[in-house]
């Protein structure tokens, strides 16, 4: 199950859709503390779902 979480992850790290680009490198290994990044473009828009509890 772990390998089927990481590929999934390793898949949205490399997503570029709209002018919207994810790094998602940081969610592969969750005990690192570097944090995941979102870069959108100015004028765009995006959304994220979770359905477990994100510390900040």
């Amino acid at each position: 199950m772990k390998g089927l979480f990481n590929s999934a992850l390793t898949a949205l790290s490399t997503l570029a859709v709209d002018r919207v680009t994810l790094d998602a490198s940081a969610f592969t290994a969750l005990t690192d503390t570097q944090a995941p990044t979102a870069t959108v473009a100015p004028g765009y828009t995006f959304n994220i779902y979770v359905t477990q509890n994100i510390a900040f």
